[in-house]
């Protein structure tokens, strides 16, 4: 039977920006706000939401903020009979065990002509870090993730007749990606299924890296306004990272690898060798409206599309596909993972307000997201479901005496995830296609998972 201890491998069928990892909260106006802000952005964030807008930001203008998340997701898998005892199998709730996972972002901009703009931001707009106990029962699904991407984003915004704007910011991409779980010997020798509680003398650990130092792509930005309405529209290219790294398997019954000549090469125990994947980040489009009733108020409304479907397939890679075991098939072998995501929609509005004559401004946004992620491609590394999500913001602003302004922003959102309950399907079939070592493996992913998340921006800017 074909085998391989390598089942972080297929950790990275859910790692590819599923709705979870996928961040535009870019800014704390765009979060206070919803993120509905691609018609009327006119600060440094004007990079990730709509390059158009920096046509409108006056002098020199420094942001620095952070995105404090907070996780916390259950997931409870169903119980079982364990085939080989007929013991009845009740698993514990599972959960993340880290509490914040922060995402930076720095952004400036400053008017070199009367109707031309040049900006520059370093943001993270996909990426996500999760950690769960090495004994729980999500643990041959995995135990830790942490996928990273940096944009840094070189833009230009100019002013056009009539009250139309341009813009263009070119994204230079840095992407990595570190994944874990348990394994067990008998996952390479037999059917995953055999033992669906492995002891915890005959499990090991898999550890997956890549990286991708340098990867393309483009913001392109559309505008028009005049004094009530502003209409926007931008469109984030899709770009394929090539993440290229280490795999390292450890587990006790790993035997020596040797040569034709029995030197060995790698010492029992653990095996490791190069892995190459290639991973795409998904075209968006976004569109947006902002009206301003009276001189105290904007409300803005978006719609985005977010393509999913280039996640079609996985490809795992191993250059060098070392043996195992010397049991026919038990060796490091490339992974094809199917994950059939969709295409999906969000919709975002949000209200800004400027109360009487107050130095401070109070937003609120509402958003619903669609999840790319169907039942049977669904498992707690990709912890993703359809969401509705609440925010609010305020930002304090403070003049110097020379004429510069000072803004202190706060802005927090909530978002409810749906539950999702896989089960087994009727026909006999796996609940969800997710495997391990390539094999079908369902009960694994059997069970409900809750989730929530919450979210908090600081931010702090300079404009001159």
């Amino acid at each position: 039977m074909r085998g391989g201890v390598v089942a972080a491998s297929l950790l990275l069928a859910g790692t590819a920006s599923a709705g979870g990892f996928y961040v535009p909260e870019i800014g704390a106006r765009a979060t206070g706000m919803g993120v509905a802000v691609t018609s009327d952005v006119s600060d440094p964030s004007a990079t990730f939401h709509n390059p158009a807008g920096l046509a409108h930001a006056d002098g020199l203008q420094i942001e620095l903020a952070t995105d404090l998340f907070l996780p916390n997701i259950t997931f409870f898998r169903r119980p079982l009979t364990d085939p080989n005892t007929g013991e009845n199998l009740k698993f514990d709730g599972a959960s993340n065990t880290n509490s914040v996972i922060a995402a930076p972002f720095l952004g400036a901009s400053y008017r070199v002509h009367d109707k031309v703009t040049a900006g520059l931001a370093v943001f993270a707009p996909f990426g996500a870090t999760l950690e769960w106990p090495e004994d729980g029962a999500q643990r041959q699904v995995v135990t830790s993730i942490s996928l990273k991407t940096i944009f840094a984003s070189p833009s230009v915004g100019v002013k056009l007749p009539a009250g139309f704007s341009v813009g263009l910011a070119a994204n230079v991409i840095y992407g990595d990606l570190v994944l874990e779980q348990r394994n067990a010997i008998p996952y390479v020798t037999g059917d995953p299924e055999q033992y669906p509680d492995p002891a915890e003398g005959i499990e090991g650990n898999t550890h997956v890296e890549g990286k991708d130092p340098f990867s393309l792509g483009a913001t392109i930005g559309l505008g028009w306004r005049n004094e009530q309405i502003a209409v926007g529209a931008s469109l984030m290219t899709p770009v394929v990272l090539r993440l290229e790294g280490d795999a390292r398997v450890e587990n006790m019954g790993i035997a020596p690898l040797v040569d034709q000549n029995n030197n060995t090469l790698q010492a029992a125990g653990a095996r490791e060798d190069q892995v190459r994947i290639r991973f795409p980040l998904p075209l968006i489009a976004r569109l947006g409206v902002a009206v301003k009733p009276t001189k105290a108020w904007r409300i803005g409304a978006d719609v985005n599309w977010q393509r999913w479907e280039t996640q079609k397939t996985l490809v795992v890679d191993f250059v060098n596909e070392h043996e195992l075991l010397p049991t026919p098939g038990a060796y490091l072998y490339d992974v094809r993972v199917e994950n059939r995501w969709k295409n999906t929609f969000s919709a975002r509005l949000g209200a800004e307000a400027t109360p009487l004559s107050a130095p401070v401004t109070l937003r609120a946004g509402v958003l619903y997201d669609q999840s790319p992620v169907g039942d049977r491609n669904f498992s707690v590394l990709t912890p993703d479901s359809d969401k509705l999500g609440l925010t609010a913001g305020a930002r304090y602003s403070y003049k110097t005496g020379s004429g510069d302004r000072w803004d202190f922003d706060l802005a927090a959102m909530h978002l409810f995830l749906a539950e999702r309950d896989i089960a087994p399907a009727g026909d006999g079939s796996a609940g969800s296609d997710g495997t391990i070592l390539n094999k079908p493996a369902p009960s694994f992913f059997h069970g409900v998972t809750r989730a929530g998340f919450s979210l908090i921006t600081l931010a702090v800017a300079w404009r001159h």
